[in-house]
């Protein structure tokens, strides 16, 4: 049994520009609960990549990884970063997909938000490979977070 986890490499300065990140919450289709890797069959069907175990559970590892990268990028001004997936998956085209969108709070309020279309062609039906594009999608998503909008915090008056 091979147990995998999700995994980038920090951005090359990252020593100099770390910074806190928000708590982050990632959602996966349940799906994706399941502890085997798992692959869409040519008929459509979710198959377990037998042999292929992840070591943590996806949703946790994503999430551990985007604050991660995020804060090795410079961190992120906010309370909470939530990411939801629709989709997250090996297609039967050979392509992995990333579809859904994200939210970042702060102060209770939703200051920034985006979607998330994701998608790196497959090489090969290796678990490496499927790996591969999740971490790819980490990074993709990590790169599309954008900072909290800020407030005009003057009051503007008609004349």
């Amino acid at each position: 049994m091979q147990r995998h986890t999700l995994y980038l490499d920090p951005p090359q300065d990252y020593a100099a520009k770390a910074g806190t990140a928000p708590s982050v919450r990632v959602d996966l289709p349940r799906y994706i609960e399941d502890q085997y890797l798992l692959q869409r069959a040519s008929d459509g069907t979710l198959q377990r990549l037998d042999g292929h175990l992840w070591a943590e559970s996806p949703d946790q590892g994503f999430a551990r990884l985007l604050r991660e990268h995020l804060a090795a990028r410079g961190g992120l001004e906010g309370d909470h970063l939530r990411v939801h997936f629709t989709r997250f998956e090996a297609g039967r085209d050979a392509m992995f997909y990333a579809l859904g969108d994200w939210q970042l709070r702060a102060d209770g309020r939703i200051c920034a938000q985006g979607h998330l279309g994701f998608q790196s062609p497959l090489t090969n039906s290796a678990a490496t490979t499927l790996v591969h594009a999740m971490n790819a999608a980490v990074g993709y998503t990590a790169a599309r977070i954008t900072p909290c909008e800020q407030q005009d915090s003057t009051e503007h008056t008609g004349t």
